[in-house]
C-alpha cells in the first residue's frame, strides 16, 4: 500500500494506470440506520466515505472520536479500525460508499487514518454520479470513473477545517449558497445575489466568503461551473459547444481557455483521456 498526499492523489486518479472501483457491498447509497446501530470493523481494504445528509452520529476511527453533523463527511482510509454510533435519538440519514484505488498492483491511501470534512454537500453530487452508475448499469468507462473520483476528491479536499472557519459563514449559509449555485449553474449569479441570499452586506459577505471557501465568490463559482463541465464531458455525448452554452458561456473560446487553466488540458483532450475502453468492475 502506498501513501500519497492530496494533490498527488488527485493527479494519480487521472493517470491511465490507476484503476478506481466503487464498492457498495450491498449497502444502498442512502442509508437510514437503526437507533441502536453500532458497527465495528477491522481492516477494510477500501476507502470508506460517510456523509451525513440529516441528523448526527458519533464515529471512532483512527484512534480518535468525532461527532458528525449534517453536511459533514468522514473519510476513513483502508485497514483502519472504525466504529459508528447512531445515538439514542432520531437516527441519522447517511450517504455512504467505498472506493478502492489501485496503481498497478499497489493500492493507494491518503496520509491520514480518518478525517472529517465540513460542508461537503457539493462534493456528494460527484459521489452520487459514481454510485448511481454502478448501481444502475454495473459498467464503467475506466477513465471516466477516474475523472469523477478526481472531481469528488477535489471538492472534498477544498473543505476547510472548522477552526479556520470560525469567522466565516455558518454551515447553513454555506449549504444554502452551494445548493443555490449548483441549481443555477448555467446562470450568471453575482456576488451581490449571494450576499442577499446570506442576508449580509456585499463587502462583509465577500470577506466572510473567502474565509469559508478559500476563494472569492467569482473564483469559486467559476470553479464549480468548470467542474460541472468536466463531469459532462466524461458522462455525456454532448458537444463541447453545447456544454459551454448550457453552462452560460456565450463564447466557446473563453470556455476552452478557462477549462485548460483549471484542468491543464483542452475540453476535447479531457474527453479523449476520460472516455476510453470500458471495463467490468
Amino acid at each position: 500500500m502506498k501513501t500519497v498526499g492530496e494533490s498527488n492523489w488527485v493527479s494519480m486518479l487521472q493517470q491511465p494506470h490507476t484503476r478506481v472501483t466503487v464498492d457498495m457491498s450491498g449497502v444502498p447509497f442512502l442509508y437510514l440506520p437503526a437507533p441502536s446501530w453500532d458497527t465495528s470493523v477491522l481492516k477494510i481494504s477500501a476507502h470508506l466515505i460517510y456523509f451525513v445528509a440529516k441528523g448526527s452520529c458519533r464515529v471512532v476511527a483512527g484512534g480518535r472520536e468525532f461527532t458528525l453533523n449534517a453536511g459533514e463527511l468522514c473519510w476513513v482510509c483502508p485497514e483502519e479500525k472504525f466504529r459508528f454510533y447512531a445515538g439514542n435519538g432520531k437516527p441519522p440519514v447517511l450517504q455512504r460508499f467505498r472506493l478502492v484505488v489501485m496503481r498497478g498492483r499497489q493500492s493507494l491511501r491518503l496520509p491520514w487514518k480518518a478525517k472529517v470534512f465540513p460542508d461537503t454537500t457539493g462534493a456528494m453530487e460527484w459521489g452520487r454520479l459514481l454510485v448511481e452508475e454502478e448501481r444502475d448499469s454495473g459498467r464503467y468507462v475506466r477513465r471516466r470513473v477516474s475523472a469523477l473520483a478526481a472531481l469528488f476528491s477535489m471538492a472534498v479536499f477544498e473543505s476547510k477545517k472548522k477552526p479556520e472557519r470560525r469567522q466565516g459563514l455558518s454551515d447553513e449559509i454555506r449549504r444554502r449558497i452551494s445548493r443555490h449555485v449548483l441549481d443555477r449553474i448555467g446562470q450568471r449569479i453575482s456576488p451581490g445575489d449571494l450576499a442577499r441570499l446570506a442576508g449580509l452586506s456585499p463587502d462583509y459577505f465577500v470577506r466572510r466568503f473567502k474565509q469559508s471557501f478559500g476563494a472569492s465568490p467569482r473564483e469559486w463559482m467559476l470553479r464549480q461551473r468548470l467542474r460541472q463541465a468536466a463531469g459532462a464531458l466524461a458522462e455525456t455525448d454532448e458537444r463541447v459547444s453545447e456544454i459551454a452554452a448550457r453552462l452560460g458561456y456565450p463564447d466557446g473560446c473563453l470556455f476552452s481557455r478557462q477549462f485548460k487553466a483549471e484542468f491543464g488540458s483542452s475540453p476535447h483532450r479531457w474527453r479523449r483521456n476520460h472516455t476510453m475502453s470500458e471495463l467490468k468492475v
